[in-house]
């Protein structure tokens, strides 16, 4: 029994060593990549608590303090906030600052960077003379580039007869439903190998799956400041992207020829591409595992409001 208690203690103390790294005293759980680049997050928004009052008198000055968060593993180094307020109940005084930057998820800050905005406002005289209290709407929005990244070995397998023994892999389809820490995630990739009977060659093909999961949506990179603004919209300026895919073959990534062309417009939040390796194998090369990396840059907008109730000054 003794002996038996000892294993398990050893055991224990085998899994909390390999589970956590030991600094100035404290335990620090390891994180890897696949930890932080899962989740459908970018740059997240809230009110900080009891900012701003649910109620405020007329004439009176108040603060409005918002915290930003970035939630996904893309660091934003360009990013803009805008406050739109009834103007004939509430006058911005002052804002701390108006573009933002903040680091996203990593191996050293697995929940992300973190940033604060003030915003000073005051409340008008209620110009009703009949009324007490008027609610007025206030609306924040965020407008930041963001970009997608993602790496996977893929199978290639030119063996399109069966011929080999014990191959190492098969192309099958790669289920990615817990995203890859930004909004516009990959859902789903498909492979096939297109034999071309004529030259005995293989041509990989892969259909990817992209789709905006966040909260938000998808904008022109270019033109943060005009959708941020008062300023007319585009239809080029929504639901646009870029996106782009190389395989690492014979010792360097090569880019795929991949359909439709940039920009890519997401229609209902979704788009499929088509991309395939426009270099020919040999149908002799085997089956092997290779990388296959993904890109996809945009911009990204999501706004959310608070209610604030003005009460009159009563004699």
């Amino acid at each position: 029994m003794k002996k038996i208690n000892a294993i398990l203690a050893l055991t224990f103390i085998f899994l909390i060593i390999n589970g956590c790294q030991f600094s100035g005293g404290n335990q620090k759980t390891i994180v890897t990549d696949t930890d932080y680049k899962k989740g459908f997050n970018a740059i997240s928004i809230k009110f900080m608590e009891r900012s701003p009052l649910k109620e405020v008198y007329e004439e009176n000055i108040f603060s409005l303090n918002l915290l930003l968060e970035n939630k996904g593993a893309n660091n934003v180094e360009y990013g803009l906030i805008k406050i739109a307020t009834e103007e004939d109940y509430l006058e911005i005084q002052e804002i701390s600052k108006q573009d933002f930057d903040i680091e996203g998820k990593s191996k050293e800050f697995p929940k992300g960077n973190q940033d604060i905005i003030t915003y000073q406002l005051k409340a008008k005289k209620i110009p009703d003379p009949e009324s007490t209290i008027h609610k007025t709407h206030t609306y924040i929005t965020s407008c930041y580039e963001y970009q997608t990244d993602f790496s996977e070995d893929i199978c290639i397998d030119s063996d399109v007869y069966g011929l080999q023994k014990d191959k190492i892999c098969s192309p099958e389809e790669l289920n990615l439903g817990s995203g890859q820490g930004a909004p516009v995630t990959i859902t789903k990739i498909e492979t096939r190998m297109f034999h071309h009977t004529q030259e005995n060659t293989i041509e990989p093909q892969f259909t990817i799956h992209i789709e905006n999961k966040g909260r938000g949506n998808v904008i022109n990179k270019n033109n943060l400041e005009s959708f941020c603004s008062s300023d007319p919209l585009e239809e080029s300026d929504l639901n646009h992207l870029s996106f782009s895919a190389e395989l690492f073959m014979y010792g360097e990534p090569i880019k795929l020829d991949c359909k439709p062309e940039n920009p890519i417009k997401l229609k209902n939040k979704k788009r499929k591409m088509i991309c395939s390796f426009t270099e020919r194998l040999n149908q002799k090369e085997g089956t092997y595992l290779t990388p296959l990396h993904i890109k996809m840059d945009y911009g990204y907008t999501t706004t959310i409001s608070k209610d604030i109730t003005i009460k009159k000054q009563l004699d």
